[in-house]
């Protein structure tokens, strides 16, 4: 059931964003990264989750990631758009900066709070959206 909630809360997300959905798989093989919940890839407009974790997560953790995951997907769009000379939505300096970050990105680690993950701008960028969309939600 958790599964149908993560690919709702794309599919919401998304619509919100006015972005096409990505790809959406779910994963059985997390052993060496458990702490890991799930994960946008950019270069094939991806979002995977660890089954396991979607599985054991409460409903508003997996529209939580869900959210956010898709708010990655809308940033590596507006790199795209802004890239090909196209019009854009976001501030330029803030879609250069998420260009960087995607191109150096710092992995989440293992063992505690990883400060230098979190204080990447797409993250927070990510944090923040997938706060207020859930917090929209929980408003209605």
């Amino acid at each position: 059931m958790n599964e149908q909630i993560a690919i709702y809360g794309i599919k919401f997300a998304c619509k919100k964003l006015n972005i096409l959905e990505p790809v959406i798989e779910f994963y059985e093989n997390f052993e060496s990264h458990q702490h890991i919940t799930s994960m946008y890839l950019p270069e094939s407009n991806t979002i995977i989750f660890n089954r396991k974790w979607v599985d054991e997560a409460e409903i508003s953790e997996v529209l939580l990631v869900s959210f956010h995951e898709s708010r990655h997907a809308y940033q590596k769009r507006q790199i795209d758009l802004l890239n090909s000379g196209m019009n854009y939505d976001e501030v330029k300096k803030n879609i250069c900066i998420w260009d960087t970050e995607f191109k150096c990105y710092s992995q989440p680690k293992s063992d505690g709070i990883d400060i230098e993950y979190l204080n990447q701008e797409i993250e927070k960028d990510a944090v923040d959206f997938s706060n207020r969309l859930l917090n929209e939600i929980n408003d209605k």
